[in-house]
């Protein structure tokens, strides 16, 4: 008696990655463009022309004030107060541990609102931040 083994053939369906591919790219490009975008919401100013380090920042969290030719500030676009600015700085200092502080101050803004600033920072216990300028001059 002659037993026959019925091959068992399985239904192999194939792996495709185009979907994987389309959608790796998709967020490549949501992030380049969200990048842009947030550059781009800067406010325009009229900043220092002196020649500056490049700035590599490996901190997570950053915080951008502006301070205007009036002194008023911005933080992160935004307007605010200066004591709130502080409670605001002192608040995610706290609970991001490590803050990336760029200040970008406007050229023509006196120094004494720029000294009032670092004072004030200086007093809440943040002695680490970056004045931001453009590369144009220096020498």
């Amino acid at each position: 008696m002659r037993f026959t083994r019925k091959r068992r053939e399985l239904d192999e369906t194939p792996f495709d990655l185009t979907p994987m591919v389309d959608i790796v790219l998709l967020i490549i490009i949501f992030f380049m463009l969200t990048a842009q975008f947030s550059r781009a919401l800067l406010a325009p100013m009229d900043l220092p022309r002196e020649k500056g380090a490049v700035a590599q920042s490996n901190r997570a969290h950053q915080a951008i004030v502006d301070l205007a030719r009036d002194g008023t500030l911005s933080l992160n676009n935004e307007a605010i107060a200066s004591d709130r600015l502080l409670q605001r700085l002192a608040a995610d200092t706290k609970a991001a541990g490590d803050l990336d502080i760029l200040i970008r101050a406007d050229r023509s803004c006196d120094a004494v609102h720029l000294n009032r600033l670092a004072a004030s920072l200086s007093a809440i216990g943040i002695r680490d931040w970056r004045l931001a300028t453009t590369g144009g001059g220096g020498g």
